[in-house]
């Protein structure tokens, strides 16, 4: 198991698919530190005995498009000239 002081990082499921993105997102057992999506959390709590775990859900933010950007593409191809 990682010590105190390690990084865990953890992105999939280990049964199924389920990644933080899904739609329940992703829970951590915070004992054993293993991943789970939400149908087989009730699996590790009887397996382990333990209900802690951290929930993980990422939510994807489209970025808006700088105003100037359309503007500052060139129109010509040419080096050092006005629009290029």
């Amino acid at each position: 198991p990682p010590g105190p002081g390690d990084k865990v990082y953890k992105e999939e499921c280990m049964f199924s698919f389920d990644t933080p993105e899904a739609a329940a997102g992703l829970y951590v057992n915070l004992r054993t530190y293993q991943a789970f999506g939400l149908d087989y959390v009730p699996l590790d709590v009887e397996r382990t005995g333990n209900s802690l775990y951290l929930h993980q859900k990422w939510t994807r933010v489209p970025k808006a498009p700088p105003a100037g950007e359309a503007a500052a593409a060139p129109t010509k191809m040419a080096i050092g000239v006005e629009g290029g």
